[in-house]
Parts: C-alpha cells; sequence; structure tokens
C-alpha cells in the first residue's frame, strides 16, 4: 500500500473533520434557539402555548423527517449535494419567514427549514461516524455543540430584543450561510472519507451483538424526547415563575457549559470505553 493510500486511511482529514463539526453543530441550531424563539413567538407575535408547541413540533418534526431522507439516500446520493440543497431549503425558508407571521404560513415553513437544517446535521453526522477516530470526532463535535449553545442562549435574548423573532430567524439565515462555507470539504462518498470502497456495511458490525446498536438508538431517541419535551417551555417556565429575563437567559447558558465537564471526561476515558 503507498504511503499517500495509508495516510488517507489512518489518518483523518482536519478539514473534513471540521466541515463535519461545522455543519452538524450550524444544522442543529433550530433546536439550540427553540427556548428563546418560544419566548418572542409569545411576545412578539401572540402566539399562545398550544401554537408554539406546532411550531416547535414543526421544526423538531423536520429533522426527524431529514434523518429518514438522510438514512435512505446517503449511500445513493451525492453526500455534499444532499447537505447542500438542505441547508439552501433552511436559508429560503429563513428568508421568508421574515415576512410571513400568519400562523397557517409560517408553519410550513418552520417544517421546511427544519428539513433542511436536519438534512445537513444528519449528514455531517453520517459522514463523520465514517471517520478512523470516530470517539474523538464525536468527543470534539459535542464539545462544540455545547459551546455554540451556550453562545446562542447568551446572544439571541438581545437579539429578540431588538428585532423581536425577526432576529432569530435572520441569525438562522446567516448561520446557515456559514454552514455553506465548508460544504465543499464534505466529501462526496463514502469512499472519501475511508480511502477504501465500502462494500459490505455488516463488516462494520461483524462480532457486535444487534442488541447493542439498537439499545443505542434507544437510548438516543429516549434522550431526546424527554429533552424536546421541556426544552421549547423551559425559557418560558422560568419567566412563569417569577424569575427576571437575564436570570433565566444566564442561568440556561450557564448550565449548558456544564455539559463540557462530561464531554472533557469522555475525552479522557474514549480509547478506554472504545477498546472494550
Amino acid at each position: 500500500m503507498s504511503e499517500s493510500r495509508q495516510s488517507i486511511i489512518d489518518k483523518d482529514d482536519p478539514k473534513l473533520v471540521f466541515a463535519c463539526i461545522a455543519m452538524g453543530v450550524l444544522g442543529f441550531a433550530l433546536f439550540m434557539g427553540m427556548p428563546i424563539a418560544a419566548e418572542a413567538m409569545h411576545s412578539d407575535l401572540g402566539y399562545g402555548d398550544d401554537l408554539i408547541g406546532y411550531m416547535a413540533s414543526a421544526e423538531y418534526g423536520g429533522m426527524f423527517i431529514a434523518s429518514v431522507i438522510a438514512s435512505v439516500f446517503i449511500s445513493r446520493v451525492d453526500r455534499r449535494l444532499l447537505a447542500g440543497l438542505g441547508i439552501c431549503v433552511a436559508i429560503i425558508c429563513g428568508v421568508l419567514s421574515l415576512f410571513f407571521h400568519n400562523f397557517n404560513t409560517l408553519l410550513p415553513l418552520r417544517l421546511l427549514s427544519g428539513i433542511g437544517s436536519g438534512l445537513g446535521y444528519s449528514v455531517a453526522v453520517a459522514v463523520m461516524a465514517g471517520t478512523h477516530d470516530t470517539a474523538k470526532n464525536f468527543t470534539y463535535f459535542i464539545i462544540a455543540q455545547v459551546v455554540t449553545n451556550s453562545i446562542i442562549l447568551y446572544t439571541f435574548p438581545y437579539l429578540t430584543g431588538e428585532w423581536g423573532i425577526d432576529g432569530i430567524y435572520s441569525a438562522y439565515v446567516l448561520i446557515f450561510a456559514c454552514g455553506l462555507l465548508t460544504l465543499f470539504w464534505i466529501p462526496h462518498t463514502a469512499e472519501e472519507v475511508t480511502g477504501q470502497k465500502v462494500t459490505n456495511t455488516d463488516e462494520a458490525l461483524h462480532g457486535l451483538p444487534i442488541f447493542l446498536p439498537l439499545l443505542c438508538l434507544v437510548g438516543i431517541f429516549g434522550f431526546y424526547s424527554m429533552l424536546g419535551s421541556y426544552w421549547t417551555y423551559v425559557y418560558l417556565i422560568g419567566i412563569d415563575l417569577g424569575f427576571e429575563a437575564d436570570l433565566v437567559d444566564d442561568v440556561m447558558a450557564g448550565l449548558t457549559l456544564l455539559s463540557l465537564v462530561g464531554s472533557l471526561v469522555s475525552t479522557r476515558f474514549r480509547k478506554k470505553i472504545w477498546s472494550i
């Protein structure tokens, strides 16, 4: 095996890893900013709790639909094209959301925006799962996600204070546009990541009991179902309990940063856990 080919297989391209992390984090921005967006829908658009729930469900549901689409087409369609198409849809829907605030019009726009951002996120996660040092790369991904989430929780209230819900939708457009800057580092196929042709995905699971990956999927589904059920309303709950908005902002962002402790611990022990 040539030296160049060996380097492709044994070492991840830093630009590829960075692009996956950036695309994944930016594609997850809708979920991160939902508590602040929910408060803005309530104060700026006059939506009640039920309409806010429908709007959040549309965005979350869009991300779910995108994950299904990605799982079906990830091995059949150019991955860069799939992610780029999703991000472009999210940008277009974000721009349209600035002009249409009627619930019946805004709801499908947010659904499509969720699908678009979810495609970018799903493709980035799928590509990163095929990298050589998967555990390390996903640890970096979680750290970047936690830091970005805290930044969003700190900054979005200032945007809503100045421009209402349009401030958040404008920020989403800018965030997704930044994701396009890393698009050309996303590979077209799985072979560009591994350095070899992938012929049978079952080989990657050779000797692994089938219940283990299924158990992981059930755990992830349960975690995000629990998280999504309160994340939308957590900001409004704090306000309703009588806390000042600034205090709620600071506490949410600060507690989110505590997740870095778990991320750093996983970085320390990732090799031991990965070898089990």
